[in-house]
């Protein structure tokens, strides 16, 4: 039986930053990191964790995830089991699978970010909402009944339980004739757990192989429902398996629509337990208000932890235009939403008013992630700025092969990058100057244009020696982008009105932050100019 110790953190305390720090002593024990595991309930968290590692291990984040077991515990499931094709996932051919199999109109599928909310919202079927009430039953190791009864008490939008069971028993039957399994089955299949609509879960042997790890981090631990514990606690039953580490915060299990709870993360028996005592985040104001809600819990107790030591302020506001017109672009802002139902609420409030706006994850917005990358790239040219090989990728996917009659990627250039990995095209290509760009396919016409800026809406056109010709439509062939007019201003300095940040002082990093404005190089001098003025 390895030895188990439980870190408790609360908001802003540093939890991944200690499991790190003993990261760095069990290494020195097995030396080496891919074998080192690290769960956690979401992809995100379990990025964040690998990324943070592999800075510390000097290796790829991609690395620890592939070959190693920094995973999800749906990711480490799929690989033990060995799961193909036949994964009912969030594409494409497995929706469709369960509109040919369930309902027509069925848009639910149970994966592993699936949302008790969403499938209650909006156009839900009741086929969406009895697979939705089916993955809950199941994370909670009950019987389907259970779980519809909570449904049913909190909520005038769902179905009577026998057509929930109907759907449930016909989605199920589809799955064994078609020999179909879904992300809550693999967890049940390599736990150990049969999951039957009627009478709940039992006990049976489980699938799969426990790798042989020496050490587990089991992050944001509170999140872990019935089944996740399960895995969780199989995983560390190997016996070349020494330590293992819950890390968590009892106060912030958010998932409990899905079958979270966190009396599973504090019913691990350990040897160990230690509270991080300080927050770093969370200022006086903030973290007084957090503790007086957390107060009415009948499970309360104080962990004791110390506000961090700048200001903060809180405030209330109804949502709706009047909260969004607070949203200072001179300011760093993150919104946060209960569901993402509420997320998407906020994204078409910022989009009615006007303000750029940068998930997460996901696409998002006028400000999606690869736009952003392909935009700095492009500035980086203009300003005759060495760009690498990952955001040589990002602009081949925003501009056109052709323009204003020339051509400006070598014909082949795209399909030849189609299927390349970024980090592979950073090591191939670390330092591109704009005259080095025929190396990966760039045209003279390309070079010109781009550093003459042609690629924002206003700038002038030029020919291939660089002169003026016209005024530029767009380097990339799509209208009205923005319908804002643009404006350009090649004098007006740059203030907290006019531009948030410019990319000197960003460092080049500008996704991370809500932005209203953009700025781009030019002459040595920051340019403002408004959100029209950038066309991809």
């Amino acid at each position: 039986m390895p030895q188990i110790a439980r870190l408790i953190g609360g908001a802003g305390t540093g939890k991944t930053t200690e499991s790190l720090r003993i990261m760095d002593g069990v290494l020195e024990r097995v030396h080496d990191p891919h074998l080192i595991g690290f769960v956690s309930f979401t992809r995100a968290a379990r990025r964040e964790a690998s990324s943070r590692a592999a800075d510390r291990f000097g290796m790829k984040p991609q690395k620890l995830e592939t070959e190693g077991w920094f995973k999800t515990h749906h990711a480490i499931c799929y690989k033990q089991l060995g799961v193909g094709k036949e994964l009912i996932t969030d594409n494409a051919e497995s929706k469709a699978w369960i509109r040919n199999n369930v309902d027509e109109d069925a848009a639910q599928v149970i994966d592993d970010s699936a949302d008790m909310a969403e499938a209650f919202a909006g156009k839900a079927t009741d086929a969406d909402k009895a697979l939705a009430i089916w993955g809950e039953a199941r994370n909670r190791l009950e019987p389907l009944e259970n779980a519809w009864g909570r449904a049913e008490a909190t909520s005038e939008r769902t179905p009577g339980y026998l057509d929930v069971e109907e759907i449930v028993q016909r989605y199920e039957q589809a799955k064994r004739l078609d020999g179909r399994v879904d992300f809550t089955d693999i967890l049940a299949r390599f736990s150990g757990w049969h999951l039957a609509v009627r009478g709940g879960a039992e006990k049976c042997e489980p699938d799969g192989e426990v790798p042989a790890v020496p050490c587990w981090f089991f992050d944001e631990a509170q999140d872990n429902s019935a089944l996740t514990d399960a895995v969780a606690r199989r995983l560390i039953s190997h016996d070349d398996c020494e330590y293992a580490y819950v890390v968590g915060d009892f106060f912030q299990s958010i998932y409990g629509f899905g079958g979270a709870s966190p009396h599973y993360f504090m019913g691990w028996d350990v040897s160990k337990e230690r509270t991080m005592p300080k927050s770093y985040r969370c200022p006086p104001a903030i973290l007084d208000v957090g503790e007086e809600i957390l107060r009415d819990c009948t499970d309360y107790w104080d962990r004791g932890i110390q506000p961090a030591d700048h200001e903060g302020v809180v405030d209330t506001a109804e949502m709706g235009r009047g909260i969004v017109a607070d949203v200072d672009p001179a300011e760093s802002w993150l919104l946060l939403a209960r569901t993402n139902l509420l997320a998407r609420k906020w994204g078409r409030l910022l989009d009615a008013s006007g303000v750029p706006w940068t998930p997460t994850r996901g696409g998002g917005g006028w400000a999606a992630p690869r736009r952003n990358a392909a935009i700095r790239g492009l500035m980086a040219i203009q300003a005759g700025a060495p760009i690498d090989g990952a955001v040589w990728l990002d602009i081949l996917k925003y501009v056109p092969s052709r323009f204003e009659g020339q051509e400006t990627i070598v014909r082949g250039t795209k399909t030849d990058f189609a299927g390349c990995d970024a980090d592979e095209a950073e090591d191939e290509w670390p330092f591109l100057l704009p005259d080095s760009l025929h190396e990966v396919g760039a045209t003279k016409a390309f070079v010109v244009f781009a550093r003459a800026g042609a690629w924002t809406m206003s700038a002038p056109a030029v020919d291939q020696s660089g002169e003026p010709t016209a005024t530029v439509r767009s380097l990339r062939p799509y209208e009205n982008v923005w319908s804002t007019p643009p404006i350009l201003s090649d004098t007006d300095p740059c203030s907290a009105s006019a531009c948030m940040t410019c990319l000197r002082s960003s460092g080049g990093s500008m996704t991370s932050r809500v932005m209203s404005v953009m700025c781009r190089l030019r002459r040595d001098s920051c340019v403002s100019v408004t959100p029209a003025v950038c066309r991809i």
